[in-house]
């Protein structure tokens, strides 16, 4: 797959769910792919069911996240979708519309990392029967990348840090997205067990009661 920065004609920040990923904005980084093929992937069942998001805003709103499960035929039968929707509770009113997104997992040796499919300019539907193939054939895709921790009923996200990652590979970059391919992160990852490439702050996810 391609890699590189040169990728152009979107806005990602504009679309990708601020709260929940406060840290990612701050020092994350984008893959070109997830580091596994989601067809060989697992569901972990930790992860399933309603949270509230830790996010910096008033007190009243809570941005609650529900993560599922989803396949349709012809497409990868272990993926994630994620609905995001954020709530006043002093005005008891819904004040965002429903973000839909998609994630898989990826298991090397003890951890286990969130793919999170990042859309091009016009939008990710992965319900239709090919568009999970189609996002792979866009050359504007791309994931976020987080190593996660569950404890009890608690998730705690850490984003990969983009110039974390350009130390371990011995490299300078400019720009969004990590100059290697995905495969090659996978190798990284998968040698030194990840140590010193994610950032150390992480977003939580709390179970909702």
């Amino acid at each position: 797959m391609e890699s590189g920065n040169k990728r152009s004609g979107w806005s990602w920040v504009g679309w990708v769910p601020i709260a929940i990923t406060v840290s990612a904005l701050i020092a994350g980084c984008h893959i070109d792919a997830p580091l596994s093929d989601p067809a060989d992937s697992e569901i972990d069942e930790h992860l399933l069911g309603q949270w509230l998001v830790s996010m910096q805003r008033p007190d009243t709103v809570e941005r609650h996240a529900f993560i599922g499960r989803h396949s349709v035929p012809g497409g990868p039968k272990r993926l994630y979708e994620l609905i995001l929707v954020e709530y006043d509770a002093s005005t008891h009113k819904i004040i965002s519309s429903p973000e839909h997104t998609y994630m898989s997992m990826t298991s090397i040796g003890d951890s286990k990392y969130l793919n999170w499919y990042i859309p091009p300019q016009d939008g990710l539907d992965f319900s239709a029967k090919a568009g999970y193939r189609k996002w792979v054939n866009d050359t504007r895709r791309s994931c976020l990348l987080f190593r996660y921790e569950v404890d009890g009923d608690k998730i705690q996200l850490f984003p990969l840090d983009l110039h974390r990652a350009h130390k371990a590979l011995g490299m300078k970059g400019e720009g969004w997205l990590l100059p290697v391919s995905s495969e090659m992160l996978h190798d990284l990852i998968e040698r030194t067990g990840g140590k010193g490439l994610f950032s150390k702050e992480a977003t939580v996810l709390q179970k909702a009661s």
